[in-house]
């Protein structure tokens, strides 16, 4: 069971300001998630293999090709500066 002291850490980390009532309600849900994950830990996973997910579709991916942007054209009267095929910009990091 989470104390008060923990939720308002968690709180703290997730950037939330929280009011009693909110501490309390949280408290409530985040514990009961807690509870059904220690009923999850009882189950008796013996003979199942481990999965990334639950169904298995295959991946749909496309393939992976170089392709010219067909408004080349547009990017090159940006006011920007063009090196090699690519829009130069100011660092966002100094």
């Amino acid at each position: 069971m989470l104390s008060r002291d923990e939720i308002l850490k968690i709180a703290k980390l997730a950037r939330m300001k929280l009011s009693a009532d909110e501490i309390d309600t949280f408290a409530k849900q985040l514990n009961g998630i807690l509870d059904f994950f220690a009923v999850l830990q009882k189950c008796d996973t013996t003979g199942f293999a481990p999965a990334a997910q639950s169904v298995k579709f295959p991946p749909n991916l496309r393939a992976d090709r170089v392709a010219e942007f067909p408004a080349q054209s547009l990017l090159q009267s940006s006011p920007n500066e063009i090196h090699e095929k690519q829009i130069v910009v100011k660092n966002v990091f100094e």
